[in-house]
Order: C-alpha cells, then sequence, then structure tokens
C-alpha cells in the first residue's frame, strides 16, 4: 500500500519574516506528498505451451514386407522345386542345388541370344525364349546365360513354368522366391535377376497368347470367306 505523507503550513510555527511581512499574507494550498510508483519497464504476459511428447509414426507401404504367395498358388512344378528347396536347411547346399540346375539348362542357340531375348537390368546376360507347344497352347521355356549363379535361376524358373497355359504363368509372383530360402547367398542384383527373368517369361507368354488369337481370328475369317465364295459357286452352277 503507499504511503502518503500530508501537512499543512498553516499548522507550522510560524516563523516572522520581513518579505512575508511586505507581501502580506499569503493562502498556501494544501500539498499532499503521494509516493507513487515508478513502472520503468512493462511485461508482456507468457504462455507456457505444453509440447506433445508422443512421436508420430508414419507408415508407408512400401516399407512393409511384400507377403510370400502361398505356395498352394503356385504351379505344380515350381511347387516341387520349392518344396525341394525348404527340404534342405544348409544354405551351402542349397547353392549348390540352385548350381545343379544351372548345369543342367540346356544350352541356348546362338540364333536366339538376340537383343528382344535378353533379360534387361541385370549384370549378367540371360536371354529367354518362348513358344507354343503344339496344340496344348501351353509355353515352353528355353534360357541361358553367362552367369552360372543367374543360369540356375534361370533354369529353376524354365523347369518350373515350362509346358503350363499362359493364364497359370502371369499369375505367379515374384514374391514366392523367400521360401527358396537363397537370401544369404544372394545380392540385391541376384535377387532382382530372378524377378527379371520372370518378367521377361510372362511378357512372352502373353505376346505368344496374343499372337494365337489373332492368328484364331484371321483364319476363322478366311474361313469364313472361302465358306461364302463356295456358296456363291454354288448358287451360280445351279
Amino acid at each position: 500500500m503507499p504511503i502518503t505523507h500530508s501537512f499543512c503550513l498553516s499548522s507550522v510555527k510560524q516563523i516572522p519574516c520581513p518579505h512575508l511581512a511586505v507581501l502580506g499574507p499569503q493562502k498556501i494550498p494544501h500539498i499532499s506528498l503521494v509516493k507513487k510508483p515508478t513502472n520503468y519497464c512493462s511485461f508482456r504476459p507468457i504462455t507456457f505451451q505444453r509440447i506433445p511428447t508422443k512421436q508420430t509414426v508414419c507408415s508407408s507401404q512400401g516399407s512393409q514386407s511384400a507377403t510370400p504367395e502361398p505356395i498352394e498358388e503356385l504351379p505344380p512344378k515350381l511347387q516341387e522345386i520349392v518344396k525341394l528347396f525348404q527340404a534342405v536347411q544348409d544354405p551351402m547346399a542349397k547353392y549348390k542345388q540352385l548350381l545343379f540346375y544351372g548345369s543342367n539348362l540346356k544350352p541356348l542357340d546362338a540364333q536366339y541370344k538376340s537383343c528382344e531375348n535378353q533379360v534387361v537390368g541385370c549384370i549378367s546376360q540371360i536371354w529367354v525364349r518362348a513358344y507354343i507347344d503344339g496344340d496344348d497352347k501351353n509355353v515352353v521355356f528355353e534360357a541361358d546365360s553367362n552367369s552360372l549363379f543367374t543360369k540356375g535361376l534361370a533354369a529353376l524358373l524354365v523347369k518350373g513354368l515350362s509346358g503350363r497355359p499362359v493364364e497359370e504363368i502371369v499369375k505367379v509372383s515374384p514374391d514366392f522366391a523367400p521360401m527358396l530360402g537363397l537370401q544369404q547367398k544372394r545380392t540385391r542384383s541376384r535377387n532382382d535377376a530372378l524377378s527379371n527373368i520372370l518378367k521377361l517369361m510372362q511378357k512372352k507368354a502373353l505376346q505368344l497368347y496374343m499372337e494365337a488369337e489373332k492368328f484364331e481370328g484371321n483364319a476363322g475369317n478366311e474361313t469364313s470367306e472361302k465358306s461364302r465364295s463356295d456358296e456363291n459357286e454354288n448358287e451360280s452352277s445351279s
């Protein structure tokens, strides 16, 4: 609380002064001495906000590992190969088994080692050829490589996918690869090699299917035109 001092000069003992006598009686105002606080600086109120300590977790579909394809959805021969590799526990034995597949793969003729048959995106040179097997309309694959390891990967797919229909081949996903258990012996480029070989096989299978459909369509048109021309000749002769 501020302290107030007030006094009146009239209550103070008067002392004779010649100057006051000359000037005459003066009315002295009441003086109030109040001590007021002096504000030297002003402060704005400070507001404190709570900083959230809970971290935000960002999820991305790309960071999630792909779920392996169920083995029952693979073609029968490819299922047998996967089960064979799963039965072998030793990683080195798996690696030797893959090399064995590559060593038994039939070499591809030089005429088929062309740019259109070469697998793109691989360090090693890999070639894949596909053709239709007779009236069954199943696809048969041939492959070759200058690397024994990638040759084994190609042989694995050739053995597992040859003799199967197109619609069954295109459904195969490269996500089945972890079931082989070859991760310890495969670098990133080798992992990509298996996927790239499979993609080229599926592309060639689709091309064969489209060519077969186109050929059947043209053959059907020629047959219908021939039948119409025969009918016209019969009508004219009659």
